[in-house]
């Protein structure tokens, strides 16, 4: 693991992990309100969520909102499935209510209770998706972030592979939610596989970076 980004992650799940479910709750609802104030969710058909773990930014805040002002969009949450070769993939599900459709799974983080069956029409079809031309948002977890669109995650590497074949699609939004903490003046050092924020959302700011 590159040491870097190791000191990295440390340093941001301590400074996380101090924060108290107040503060945890007013900061995500600033940076979901940042986000729908730039009307990146107007065009879009699908919004990629993800549950929250740790003190992460409270993503069921904007699912409610979603469902209350976009009824129009779906929301779907990832589910990491291991082979017998013990490799990890990601796939992501159709949730119309997180409180009854999530269970804990990896790493004990709520995931849908759906199975990986191409018939489940729960499932998310992505690249089926955008050839109908539709819109796709993508909201992104991550430990830090700079102001050039890079990340550093939990090093999974989840979101990199589920994300690396729809490269410079432009109906597909990479969204990143953080603290301003989070976020660093500083460039993050990333490699060929690493994909890049289209978004970044705190809850001072929002970074467009295209």
């Amino acid at each position: 693991m590159d040491y870097c980004k190791k000191n990295i992650r440390k340093k941001m799940l301590d400074i996380r992990n101090a924060m108290t479910a107040g503060q945890v709750r007013e900061k995500s609802l600033a940076i979901i309100n940042n986000l729908f104030e730039s009307g990146i969710l107007n065009n879009a058909g699908l919004v990629l969520l993800f549950a929250p773990v740790r003190n992460e930014p409270d993503m069921f805040l904007a699912h409610d909102m979603i469902k209350g002002e976009y009824s129009h969009v779906s929301a779907a949450y990832p589910k990491v499935f291991i082979n017998e070769n013990a490799e990890k993939s990601m796939d992501f599900f159709i949730v119309e209510d997180y409180k009854s459709e999530l269970e804990p799974g990896y790493m004990n983080i709520m995931e849908p209770n759906a199975d990986s069956a191409a018939g489940n029409v729960k499932k998310v079809d992505l690249s089926l998706f955008l050839s109908n031309g539709k819109r796709a948002l993508i909201i992104v977890p991550g430990l830090a972030f700079d102001i050039y669109g890079n990340r550093t995650g939990y090093g999974g590497g989840f979101y990199d592979r589920y994300l690396q074949p729809y490269g410079e699609n432009e109906n597909i939004i990479k969204a990143a939610v953080c603290y301003d903490f989070q976020l660093s003046k500083d460039a993050i050092s990333s490699s060929a596989h690493d994909v890049k924020m289209d978004y970044i959302f705190t809850d001072r700011d929002a970074l467009l970076i295209k």
